[in-house]
């Protein structure tokens, strides 16, 4: 909670709970994106500093090293939050998904 940034997986690697815990918090994340697999999700307008290279990184905490734009992305950060990784939102497409599957091997 006491952190300016989060970061959570970079690289090739996929954005995972701490990343999105981040978001909760209102905090800037850099991890990977992956908006290949999140656009589909989310949409376009996700707010994490995606980043799959040292200089992506470096350049991201350059940004952040102004109190404004950490505030600006932080609470950019919070309502997406708020808005796509609800978890009662979370648990009703899961279970949408689930029932939808059980019914399609029932049929």
């Amino acid at each position: 909670k006491k952190s300016d940034v989060i970061f959570d997986q970079v690289g090739r690697h996929l954005m995972g709970g701490l990343g999105i815990y981040g978001l909760y918090l209102g905090k800037p994340v850099i991890a990977n994106a992956r908006l290949d697999v999140f656009e589909n999700i989310w949409g376009r307008d996700i707010p994490i500093l995606n980043a799959t290279s040292v200089d992506e990184i470096l350049n991201h905490l350059i940004d952040c090293k102004s109190y404004e734009y950490r505030e600006k992305i932080g609470k950019k950060s919070h309502k997406f939050a708020k808005k796509n990784i609800d978890s009662e939102k979370t648990y009703k497409q899961y279970k949408s998904a689930i029932l939808d599957l059980y019914s399609k091997k029932k049929s």
